[in-house]
């Protein structure tokens, strides 16, 4: 008895000190600890995975949570993340105890939010910067939710672009206003109206506009009213129209257009445009009742002026 128990603590040590060898490798000269290898290279190696978490205890918070945190101050790790309502599991990244990126368990990546399930591959709240080029293979909708039919890009509010654009295909723009050079290589619509401030729209396939000696051109829309109460038959007036100043070279060519309002018996008129003046900035269009009858009527007319850009 009284060699038993020696022998028996004897025995427990070398027990212990063969297991600690087989699992555990102590580097003492470099301080270092092995997991399943003899020469750990770091403070401590581990050669096969590591379970943290195992029976899902931890909700993944940066207070109560599996994480793997990195420096006792800054508040920086790596967490896991349970979604109670449907069992969803994934990471969470945080800085300063903070969340700042999510990625829940079927790939989805959120940003700058603690809402997990957002329901898109890569959800950001808040401003984001790409340099370099971008590309939707499908569609780009900014301001809407709700995709239409046939658009690659759709946009619902204000859009800005400086620099060249190119479009290939047909854009259909309510208003559009451009900085720099614009390329169409198919049809453009326009349901407003088309503001250039500076630069110049190219279209190309459908139809090139140039004069003589290939410059540019200037397109402006102008506008005349008149009204006449009995005038007799064979009458004749010039009406003075002004054009803009400073948008073209020399004296621009104005035709009429169309008639955008008219009432009475306007269709015994006559429209013809004359005395062009680049100088004065006005033209004359004389008004003239070729029927055999008197006219009561008041006509607005759309002209269409174009000439080379000053």
């Amino acid at each position: 008895m009284h060699l038993w128990l020696p022998l028996k603590k004897a025995a427990m040590k070398f027990i212990l000190y063969v297991c600690l060898s087989v699992s555990l490798i102590t580097e003492t000269a470099a301080q270092n600890v092995g997991i399943g290898l003899e020469d750990p290279a770091a403070k401590l190696s581990v050669n096969g995975p590591i379970l943290i978490d195992q029976y899902n205890t931890f909700n993944g918070t940066w207070t109560n949570g599996s994480m793997l945190r990195f420096g006792l101050t800054g508040g920086a790790g790596i967490g896991s993340i349970k979604v109670s309502a449907d069992l969803r599991h994934g990471l969470s990244f945080y800085t300063k105890t903070i969340s700042r990126m999510n990625i829940d368990s079927i790939g989805d990546v959120s940003i700058g939010t603690n809402n997990v399930s957002m329901g898109y591959r890569l959800y950001v709240d808040g401003d984001t910067y790409t340099r370099g080029y971008g590309r939707v293979s499908d569609g780009l909708m900014v301001g809407t939710a709700v995709p239409h039919s046939g658009y690659r890009f759709e946009v619902d509010g204000q859009s800005r672009l400086d620099g060249d654009t190119k479009v290939l295909g047909t854009a259909d723009v309510d208003a559009l206003m451009v900085r720099g050079t614009s390329t169409f290589s198919d049809d453009a619509v326009y349901q407003q109206g088309l503001t250039v401030q500076s630069g110049r729209i190219l279209v190309r396939n459908k139809g090139t506009v140039i004069n003589s000696n290939s410059a540019e051109l200037m397109f402006y829309n102008a506008i005349a009213t008149v009204t006449y109460t009995n005038a007799p038959a064979g009458y004749s007036d010039d009406v003075t129209v002004s054009i803009p100043a400073g948008l073209w070279s020399s004296a621009p060519k104005i035709l009429v257009g169309g008639i955008r309002n008219a009432t009475g018996t306007f269709e015994r008129w006559t429209y013809t445009v004359h005395s062009i003046d680049n100088s004065s900035h006005t033209c004359q269009i004389r008004f003239y009742n070729a029927s055999s009858l008197s006219s009561s009527m008041s006509i607005t007319l759309d002209l269409v002026c174009l000439g080379p850009s000053s």
